[in-house]
Parts: structure tokens; sequence; C-alpha cells
């Protein structure tokens, strides 16, 4: 219910509709949002409308380096109750950098607002709500590689770690360290938890119909945060439908699943305690794609690739908070197992992508369909992109993906054979991008 709506009742009328809201969502079997009680989302109870549109895209043989690019526009409206309009507002802990950078002492305002003690304990848990003053209307996360990316980042624009190193981090219960800290502030922005553990930037990109053909449809359609985070969010509901206070503390965004570890999780590279519990699960180990990047997040994979699908082409990452001055240098190839062959980035796959035939599969691994010579010039003859890719897809051997494994970052999970997933580059699906796949020049 928004707040500036004068009839959404009495404190007794809210906990109540805050268990009928519970109930509809628990008891919804199927994935078909129509069915949700109107009563409870109509317009009028809408609290925002939040919007996050691909406004950029460039192929990779634009951007080789990143295997593509991608800018995503954000915005809130919230609902005038009044006048029945939507208007752009304030979006939650996502800060103006522009206008902090340019006023010392707003910039140090904040600043002394993050240390307060009630603000220190609120970014431990994951609740803090930032000022108007400090925050902006609009903003704008890009794609791949997630937080490894500088404008993803907003606060590592305006603050150092150091500056939160007067802090007494002792029986915190997920930040322990200014480096964690800065992190943590980071991760609540818009832009830090939509490229957290994500699929270029989203969490759920839609399922699409049963006969759409299966080399451009999405089969599981949430990211490894979704996935991850799911049983959390159930337990509130259910903590909510017994007319109990639900713990309102939650972990980081991108690694949700603090118990599991498993192939694309992020995990800790460093000594830093905040980081310790993320972990991998047998026979993964965490570890550090870009040299350069001094992250204390990891993925977890294997030790040597071994997969399909695993990423095999590292470099050096030179980073800007200015998205179009990124670049990953000194790139060169990660073996992949014996009879494997690589596609690089500059073929698409962001952080490249071992593959072979689908003649040997192991467990873990799916036949699917990519996209081959001969798909763009059928495009650049104006036809259309189903049809392209019936005739020019092959089979390869792809990373297994469901519900409980997703893919790694900035993949997608699309149908393979014998009912199984398998993780592409999401840009490889006409409905992920906007650019109608221009000829290059």
């Amino acid at each position: 219910v928004s707040d500036d709506d004068p009839d959404k009742g009495t404190e007794g009328e809210s906990e109540e509709s805050c268990q009928q809201s519970a109930l509809s969502w628990l008891s919804l079997e199927s994935k078909e949002l129509s069915q949700l009680k109107t009563t409870l989302f109509s317009l009028q109870n809408l609290k925002s409308l939040e919007v996050n549109l691909q406004s950029v895209r460039w192929p990779s043989t634009v951007r080789p380096d990143y295997g593509g690019y991608a800018e995503y526009i954000m915005r809130v409206f919230k609902r005038d109750s009044q006048q029945k309009i939507f208007f752009p507002s304030f979006m939650e802990n996502m800060i103006d950098v522009e206008k902090l950078k340019n006023n010392a002492r707003l910039r140090g305002e904040l600043l002394d607002h993050l240390k307060s003690s009630e603000s220190i304990e609120d970014v431990d848990r994951g609740t803090i709500s930032l000022p108007n003053k400090f925050l902006a209307k609009k903003a704008i996360s890009v794609a791949f590689h997630g937080l490894h990316r500088k404008r993803n980042r907003p606060f590592d624009q305006i603050f150092k770690a150091s500056d939160f190193a007067s802090i007494n981090f002792n029986n915190h219960q997920y930040v322990k360290s200014p480096q964690s800290f800065l992190r943590r502030l980071n991760d609540m922005t818009c832009v830090g938890c939509h490229q957290g553990r994500a699929i270029a930037g989203f969490h759920f990109v839609g399922i699409d119909k049963e006969k759409s053909f299966s080399a451009n449809k999405v089969k599981m359609a949430m990211s490894g945060h979704l996935s991850g985070d799911l049983p959390r969010r159930r337990h509130y509901l259910k903590t909510l439908l017994r007319g109990e206070n639900p713990e309102q503390a939650r972990p980081f965004s991108e690694r949700a699943d603090v118990e599991l570890g498993k192939y694309g999780a992020h995990c800790g590279l460093s000594g830093d305690a905040s980081f310790k519990s993320w972990s991998c699960e047998s026979g993964l180990t965490c570890q550090r794609i870009f040299s350069g990047d001094q992250s204390p997040v990891g993925v977890c994979l294997p030790p040597k690739n071994k997969f399909a699908g695993d990423p095999c082409e590292v470099g050096r990452i030179e980073q800007s908070a200015d998205s179009l001055r990124d670049r990953i240098v000194s790139r060169q190839e990660r073996a992949c197992r014996s009879g494997q062959s690589c596609f690089l980035a500059q073929a698409g796959f962001p952080g490249g992508l071992c593959h072979e035939y689908c003649d040997d599969l192991r467990e873990g691994e799916s036949c699917g369909l990519i996209a081959f010579n001969g798909f763009n010039s059928c495009l650049f003859a104006r036809k259309t992109f189903t049809s392209c890719l019936r005739k020019f897809t092959g089979r390869i051997s792809l990373k297994s993906c469901d519900e409980e494994n997703p893919c790694r970052d900035d993949f997608v999970c699309t149908p393979a054979e014998n009912g199984k997933g398998a993780c592409i580059p999401p840009y490889f699906l006409f409905q992920l991008r906007v650019d109608g796949h221009p000829k290059a020049i």
C-alpha cells in the first residue's frame, strides 16, 4: 500500500491486509500473476511502477572484450492518489553520484549519516533507507560482468573502504569489515542489486509460450539471485500468514544461498570474515576470473575447466565510472578440457565458453542449439529471427540448468534436448535485445 494513500486503514487492518496478501501469493499454484486477487493488487493499492528498460545494446563486434554491451534505464514512478497520475520518484538507496561528487558538504553529510550507530546496524541487516536528499530519480546499469563494472557500484565512485575504517564491526551478522560495508551499500542500490548474480541485469526475464522455437525460448526465467532467495521469501510470507513478525534482516543479494555454493555462485576470495561463509560445494573452488580486479568475491568453478559452458577467457580488467571506458585487456584463453574448443567473448560469449559436439555429454551438461555461420547474413536479408534460427543453428554441448542449478552470471537457461535446460548468452534470444541485430559496419 502506498505511503500517501489516505485510505490505507488502521494498523489492525494493515496487518490483516498483509496476511491476505501472503495467503494470495502462497496459494498461487499457477505462474499466471493475473490470478492474484485484484482487490489486493489493484491500481489504487499499487505502491509504485518500476521500470528497467534496455536502452542501448551493442553486439560483440563493437565490444569484443566484454562480449557485447548494454545499458538499462531504471526509473520509479509513484502514484498520486489525488490526481490519479504516476510521477517520477526517488529510487530506494540509489544515490545521485554526480550531485554528491560536486557537493562536498552533502557528501560529508551522507558519510556522517552512514556512520551513525543506527545506520551501521541497518546496513548490516540490509534494511537501510536513505533520505531523499541523497537520492536520484534515474539510474543506468550496464552489462556484462555485473559488479565488476564500476558504473554498477555507485558508492565506490564517492567513497573508499577506508572511509569506514573507524566502525566497530564486532557482532555483526553480515557486514564485518570496511570493504564489505562498502559492498553492502552498493548491493542495496538499484543498479547494484540488479547486477548482482543476475542475467545481465535482470532477475526474472519472463516465460515463453510452449510453442516458441526452443533456440529462441526461455526455460528457466530466474537469475541465480532470485532462485537462491526464494526460500527466504517463502518463509517470510508464511511467517506473515501466522500473524507473526518476520525477520527483516537479509543476506547480500548476490549470495542469498549461503549454504550451497553451487556452480556459478559468488564466493569469498579474501580472508574477509564477511564472505567466509560464501564457500563452494565439493568439487568446486572459488576463483577470480579477472586479474587486476580487487573484488573480495569470486565465482565457484571447477579447479580446471571440465564442463561444457565453463568460462575460457581471462584478462586484466580496467574499470572506470564511465562504462564506455571499461576495458578487459591482456585477454587470453583458459584451457578447456581435452576435445573441447573455446567460443571467445568476441563471438558473443562473455568470459568465453567451452564446448564440443554432443557425442560425449557428461553429468551436468546438455545438448543445446546455438546460432552458427549464416545466421547473421540471414537476418541482414530481413528474414525473421526464428526462421534464421531454424536454418542456421547447430547442436553443441552446454552447461545444464534448471531452477535448482541456475546458469553462471550473464547467461540464461533455454530448452535443450531430453527436457533439460542449457545456458547461453541472453542476447542470443531475440526478446532480450532491442538492437534488431544490426549489420556490423
